[in-house]
């Protein structure tokens, strides 16, 4: 009946269970991360990003493979639902992993440590201009 919710048990986990079938929908149209190309199946450093640091983060793996920097990046579109199983692959493959972003407490930094169950190097910048590719080149160079 319209306009009288329904706060049973039975109803709420119906519910409940018809909003989370919407993610794994979601999750399946979405585009898939971007992976930056590279011939080799292991990295020193893998690169996870999303939002605005990802293009300066793929930038900065490019140089570095110049320098012979053996690095890949990983970036979503997505936060929510966020591909897990592809970071896990992704990160399965890096001896060390980076998460640069543009805020002080590293929220992206710690949701992925959550999902991967490993620690991270964190960059992150509060300089108040948008962080550069060579920002983050700095930082893989250091580690």
């Amino acid at each position: 009946m319209y306009g009288r919710p329904n706060y049973s048990e039975a109803g709420h986990l119906k519910m409940t269970q018809k909003r989370f079938a919407k993610f794994n929908g979601v999750l399946s149209e979405a585009p898939a991360p971007e992976i930056s190309k590279t011939d080799r199946d292991e990295f020193d450093i893998g690169v996870i990003s999303w939002g605005s640091s990802a293009g300066a983060a793929h930038e900065a793996v490019m140089s570095a493979q110049k320098e012979g920097i053996n690095a890949s990046s990983f970036s979503s579109m997505m936060v929510s639902p966020f591909p897990e199983k592809a970071l896990i692959e992704f990160a399965d493959k890096c001896k060390k992993i980076l998460i640069p972003e543009l805020n002080f407490s590293g929220q992206f930094a710690n949701f992925a440590t959550q999902i991967l169950k490993r620690p991270v190097e964190r960059l992150n910048f509060i300089s108040g201009r948008p962080m550069a590719s060579e920002d983050i080149l700095q930082k893989m160079r250091e580690m």
